[in-house]
């Protein structure tokens, strides 16, 4: 079951959202204060995070920023009662799936968290990515390293060219047998 965590100062909206999404099966942990809800955060494992912009004890943008430097992958919302256009587009800079004006209709709510599943599961795929990425450049660097070991060993000389006749790789013992000083990767070696 999804799970999200609701930091709101205002009781009757926190309320409201807590039925909508009780209903549909939501993990549900609220509070109203700034403090406790990026602790709340950091601690569990919230797929969501709807946080007011004005809590009585800080900036909702400041708590976005906290829990967004720590947690990237939670789906995070600004909810507003006044909401304002530079605001809107802070929240954005800061890793806001969406900026959300108070009142919330349950039709509203659906779609901005259905927006914001769409969005974790994009960053999450991302990470992964790069995670394998950096993974397979570590392994291709150590074969690479094998290789190295490998063609610097043979006595008679590995001189490695590709289909447009430059050359790519040349051990020690190529430039002894061939009688040269220096050869540099990149060089023209064999005319087309």
């Amino acid at each position: 079951m999804p799970s999200i965590l609701i930091i709101d100062n205002d009781y009757p909206i926190r309320q409201d959202i807590y039925k909508f999404l009780e209903r549909d099966g939501f993990i549900i942990e609220t509070t109203t204060n700034a403090a406790e809800g990026i602790q709340l955060a950091i601690s569990n494992e919230f797929e969501f995070a709807l946080i007011e912009q004005e809590l009585s004890d800080h900036s909702g943008l400041k708590v976005l920023q906290a829990i967004k430097r720590v947690k990237p992958e939670i789906a995070c919302f600004i909810i507003a009662k006044n909401p304002s256009y530079e605001t809107a587009v802070d929240a954005a800079n800061l890793g806001a799936c969406s900026y959300i004006p108070k009142p919330i209709s349950y039709e509203e709510l659906s779609f901005h968290l259905s927006k914001g599943e769409k969005h974790r599961q994009l960053f999450i795929e991302a990470r992964n990515l790069r995670k394998e990425r950096y993974y397979n450049l570590q392994e291709l660097s150590r074969e690479k390293s094998m290789f190295k070991t490998v063609l610097n060993a043979i006595n008679g000389g590995v001189l490695v060219i590709n289909a447009e006749g430059e050359l790519v790789y040349f051990n020690d013992a190529a430039l002894i047998n061939l009688n040269l000083e220096n050869l540099d990767s990149g060089e023209q070696i064999l005319q087309k």
